[in-house]
């Protein structure tokens, strides 16, 4: 212990000897080491991490924010360019099927014209029968009505407003949804015109010698038409064409009207007259639609003419001047838009449809100044608008136009480059001619797509805008229209692109709104995040750096006091120590504090006290530290509170931007599949079987497996639409759809190809024989009476099958199944037929025969021959009947075993019928004025034709054009006409009976008799038929024939043997009391004239 005290005592003194004055100063030093030093460090650290929390705060929520912007924007690109692609591709199929509808449309009223013209050839010269004729031809025009320059003078607007009824009370609430409702179609006022302005007979030396009138463009002043100048505008020369035509020919002109011209291009207005340098008069120049709807119009006739012949002689001509304005009506109204249909039509707005002729003339155009003309004072052709060269070259040439323009090319490196002839413009000379329009390209490109009578389109570049434009001939081949499979014409149908993917345009707008403002928006959460975390560590930095400032200067003021307090207490102790030392060893520390041994002992005496006092100091400054980890700790879970809240406002965020990139998708999803689906019956449409083919026949390389592709339509599907209406054709669509479903694999593919034609995929076959299963299925669950809407209908189908070969591609395949499909019919139908080589020749002379048919329809090779009934008891004639013959003029004259079988597949059938319905009728007519007894005319009548809803009419309205009273008529129908449908022909037979026409049941025995059928259905005449007849002398021949004729004399029904060739035969039909024979034992068929000789 003294040895520790001793030390101690060293140390102390050793220390005090070297502190001297400095002492206080050093301690200071000590303690601001010991204590300041550790708090800055500290609140440097707190500091720093979290100023690097907020930091990487900020990185992450902008990142997120970046990420999220550009996954939404790349969906909304993808999913605006499928849905732009989708509605491009749907928008130019509808456009293509409206121009390719609208040409067949002006076809079939061009056919019309020629009916006519050939019914007024077959009419006697008299003016007022021509009155009668042309009173009673009369078509619609719609009046858009009175329009007005609009108040700003910039455009026109309607004098008058047609109010529109927008709404509907809609009653159905329930179990439906996306209701899609149209206004009515407003127009302007429909009226009535006659569609010919004129009709005469003209001589053969081109003298006028009847001539009716309808409108006072046509002077009805009889005049000498082989000059000229005595013509409409003194423009038409088709004397010299009608002197060239033989029997039967029709002549067809061009349109002829006088030019209307503009020296404004668009809106006519103050504005634009003035540019022009001219006064503002829109009454003078063209017509123009909207553009200018007081103007001009172009006033036109197209003219049909043919021989009148009697007594197989020309005796004159007969010609039909149409009003130009029943054609331009067929475009006039056309959109191809939302708007579908407008009363008056819009040029500016690039969307109209326009036809040319088949030289390429415009002949109906919304702006009548783009109509070429003639020039009314000389008949010379007005200057169509020209390439500026062309025009250059005219200028210096001093050449008539007419003259100038026949050594012209056509259609010469046609392109933008091109530049119209501006001295044209000026004079307002502006008619197209697509053969010399060479700056406008689209001319060759329609000219190019219809060199064949086809139909289809493509984009082009024009005034800055990228267009759709259509062209569609038109398959009207009369006359000089005869002469290329462009017909009479072109129609085309403009479109700006941009109308059709619209809808797309406006998601792509409002896509790129909303991820402008969703990423305004976490900028601007972003920087409220920063500006709160730059607070927070402002005010933690703040609070940190007081705090510290505090303690450090409390630790200053501690370290003063407690140097001086040491000073005096180590000056106590070594007095202490001393008076020790001196020898005083009892001495102990143990009293008051007064001097410096007390100061000395009471160290001693305290030592344990001191050491406490010195702990407890240390567990202040623990708990001071622990006071300011609390403080840091409640700053940092502050900035996590902070931090949390902004991830949870990213993450919802997040969320609906999710949401709706769903939502996209699934509308990408459902416009794809609009897109390759049939609207009607939800099956693949064309195109996505094209595409699955192609996939099934790539996939069949690598499997080494087959592919069969089945076509077929359904059996007098068009009889159900003509006699059901097109909504139970529909039904009946959807309801065959689901039957063929239900007879494929689940790897296979059904798809409706339009109309009621239908295809199968069968893939992955092993042999023809899955393919033939597959058929056969088909062909049972067809078989089957179908219930739609309480109608049980009986559809059937023929199959073709083609199977893969090496060298077929899709298109191939669908050809020949078509094919095959076509040759199933031949053979009866209700069955399939596999694809074979030798089949497309086949099919190509039945193709061949077809088209000479509807050639022969058209020329008029036909002919009725007719063969006499013989009446035995009085050797009387007792009826006639009227058969077809074909002069055909190679193979000579055909029977109709030869072509009728195409004739019925191919749809002409009743065109023939009702041709000779009305030949034989005035042929009764005509042997009726001679005075030739032949008691009456029996023709033969289709299936199809007894099912109509105007077959009645339509054989009373022959009966009362020829003259020819009823009781002349006897219509012959088969036993198979009484199969399908039995009420509606038994309802048309007795109304025929009521007219008094005769009816009668040919071929007899040979189908399928129903004696219930003969007693119900008007029946007056029952012929036996050759096959029976033919068999005289074979016992149960002799028997059925027998029972015919007591049956019939038991009903009291009328006899008709035929096919009676020998006396054996005749004298055992006389013996029954069979008294009525035809056939080849009295006489053959034979022209009319030689029956009446």
């Amino acid at each position: 212990m003294k040895k520790t005290l001793d030390h101690l005592r060293e140390r102390i003194r050793a220390r005090f000897d070297a502190i001297h004055p400095g002492i206080r100063a050093k301690l200071v030093a000590l303690f601001i080491l010991i204590k300041i030093l550790p708090l800055i460090l500290l609140a440097w650290l707190a500091w720093s991490q979290a100023s690097n929390l907020g930091q990487h705060f900020l990185s992450r929520a902008n990142d997120l924010s970046a990420r999220a912007n550009k996954a939404v924007a790349e969906v909304g690109e993808m999913a605006v360019a499928d849905s732009v692609r989708a509605l491009d591709t749907r928008a130019r199929d509808d456009i293509e099927r409206m121009t390719t509808d609208t040409a067949q449309r002006v076809a079939s009223f061009l056919y019309a014209r020629d009916d006519d013209i050939r019914l007024a050839a077959s009419l006697a010269p008299d003016k007022e029968i021509y009155r009668r004729f042309i009173e009673a031809r009369k078509g619609k025009l719609v009046d858009h009505g009175e329009w007005e320059l609009a108040p700003d003078g910039k455009s026109w607007q309607a004098a008058r407003m047609h109010k529109v009824e927008d709404s509907i009370n809609f009653s159905l609430k329930s179990s439906t949804k996306e209701l899609h409702y149209r206004p009515q179609e407003r127009f302007g006022k429909e009226e009535l015109r006659p569609l010919y302005l004129e009709i005469s007979f003209v001589d053969l030396d081109g003298r006028e010698s009847i001539k009716v009138t309808s409108s006072p463009r046509l002077s009805p002043e009889l005049k000498d038409i082989s000059q000229p100048r005595n013509t409409y505008v003194r423009a038409e020369n088709y004397f010299a064409a009608l002197k060239k035509l033989k029997p039967g020919e029709i002549y067809v002109s061009d349109v002829i009207g006088a030019y209307v011209g503009s020296r404004v291009v668009g809106h006519y207005t103050p504005e634009s007259a003035k540019k022009a340098g001219i006064p503002y008069e829109p009454q003078n120049a063209a017509y123009a639609g909207k553009e200018n709807p007081v103007g001009q119009r172009f006033k036109g006739l197209i003219r049909w003419a043919t021989p009148v012949v009697r007594s197989g002689r020309i005796i004159g001509y007969v010609t039909l001047a149409l009003d130009h304005d029943h054609v331009m009506e067929f475009t006039d109204h056309q959109v191809p838009t939302e708007e579908r249909y407008s009363d008056i039509p819009d040029a500016a707005a690039g969307n109209y449809a326009f036809i040319w002729d088949h030289q390429g003339r415009s002949i109906a155009h919304p702006r009548h100044y783009f109509i070429p003309g003639f020039d009314p004072q000389t008949g010379e052709p007005v200057p169509a608008w020209l390439e500026d060269r062309i025009y250059a070259d005219w200028q210096k040439s001093g050449k008539p136009y007419r003259e100038f323009m026949s050594a012209v090319p056509t259609f010469r490196e046609q392109g933008l480059d091109k530049k119209p002839a501006t001295e044209q413009s000026r004079k307002g000379q502006l008619g197209l001619d697509c053969r010399y329009l060479n700056f406008a390209p689209q001319c060759i490109g329609w000219f190019d797509v219809t060199q064949n009578g086809g139909s289809g389109s493509f984009l082009i570049l024009w005034s800055g805008l990228w267009k759709l434009t259509t062209a569609a001939a038109i398959p009207y081949h009369t006359g000089q229209y005869g002469q290329t499979p462009r017909g009479f014409g072109i129609v085309t149908i403009g479109a700006n692109v941009d109308e059709f993917h619209r809808p797309a345009t406006v998601t792509k707008e409002k896509i790129d709104d909303l991820i402008r403002v969703t990423e305004s928006d976490m900028q601007s959460q972003a920087s409220e995040t920063l500006e709160a975390v730059r607070t927070n560590l402002k005010n933690t930095a703040l609070s940190l750096g007081g705090s510290t400032l505090l303690m450090a200067l409390a630790v200053i003021l501690i370290a003063f006091w407690m140097a001086s307090y040491l000073t005096r207490r180590i000056t106590y102790l070594v007095n202490g120590i001393a008076r020790f030392r001196s020898g005083d060893r009892d001495f102990r520390f143990n009293q008051p504090v007064r001097d410096e041994m007390g100061e000395l002992a009471s160290s001693f005496d305290q030592l344990a006290s001191h050491v406490t006092e010195q702990m407890e100091k240390l567990e202040d400054e623990i708990t001071e530290r622990q006071h300011t980890e609390n403080e840091l700790r409640q700053v940092r879970d502050h900035l996590e509170d902070l931090v949390q809240k902004r991830t949870d406002a990213l993450l919802s965020t997040n969320t609906q931007l999710q949401v709706e990139i769903a939502d996209r998708r699934q509308a990408e999803q459902q416009a794809r599949h609009l897109a390759e689906h049939d609207p009607l019956t939800g099956l693949p449409n064309r195109e996505r079987f094209r595409q699955n083919l192609i996939s099934a026949i790539e996939q069949s390389t690598h499997t080494n497996r087959m592919v069969a592709v089945l076509f077929f339509d359904l059996d007098n599907f068009k009889q159900v639409n003509d006699t059901l209406g097109h909504t139970v054709g529909d039904e009946l669509l959807c309801a065959v759809a689901h039957c063929i479903s239900g007879c494929i694999r689940s790897n296979d593919t059904v798809a409706r190809l339009g109309g009621d034609e239908f295809a199968v995929i069968a893939n992955q076959i092993e042999s023809p024989r899955n393919a033939e299963r597959i058929a056969l299925s088909i062909l049972e669950s067809l078989s089957q009476p179908i219930n739609v809407g309480g109608n049980y209908l009986h559809v059937g189908t023929s199959i073709g099958i083609s199977l893969l070969s090496e060298d077929a591609d899709a298109e191939q395949l669908i050809q020949q199944a078509d094919l095959a499909m076509y040759q199933a019919k031949s053979q009866g139908g209700n069955r399939y037929h596999f694809y074979a080589d030798d089949m497309h020749r086949l099919i190509m002379r039945r193709t061949l025969l077809e088209y000479e048919l509807r050639n022969a329809l058209a020329q008029e090779q036909f002919c009725l021959h007719y063969q006499p009934r013989h009446d035995l008891r009085n050797a009387r004639l007792a009826g006639v009947e009227a058969l077809l013959r074909w002069q055909h003029p190679e193979r000579g004259l055909l029977s109709p075993g030869e072509f009728l079988d195409v004739a019925e597949l191919s749809g002409i059938l009743s065109s023939i019928d009702s041709w000779v319905l009305r030949t034989a009728c005035r042929q009764g007519a005509l042997w009726e004025q001679q005075g030739f007894d032949f008691d009456r005319i029996a023709i033969n009548v289709s299936t199809l034709d007894l099912l109509g809803t105007e077959f009645v009419p339509t054989v009373l309205k022959a009966l009362e054009e020829a003259g020819l009273s009823p009781g002349r008529l006897e219509i012959e129908i088969t036993e198979r006409a009484l199969i399908r449908q039995y009420d509606v022909v038994v309802e048309n037979l007795r109304e025929l009976r009521h007219h008094g026409i005769h009816i009668a049941i040919d071929d007899f025995g040979m189908e399928h008799s129903s004696l219930q059928r003969l007693i119900e259905c008007p029946i007056n005449v029952l012929k036996i038929d050759r096959f029976f007849v033919s068999r005289i002398g074979q016992v149960k021949s002799e028997a059925v024939i027998a029972a015919v004729v007591a049956m019939a004399h038991s009903m009291r029904l009328e006899l008709v043997a035929e096919g009676v060739e020998t006396e054996e035969q005749q004298q055992f039909l006389e013996t029954l009391g069979c008294h009525v024979i035809q056939g080849y034992l009295y006489a053959k068929p034979m022209p009319p004239e030689q029956l009446v000789g």
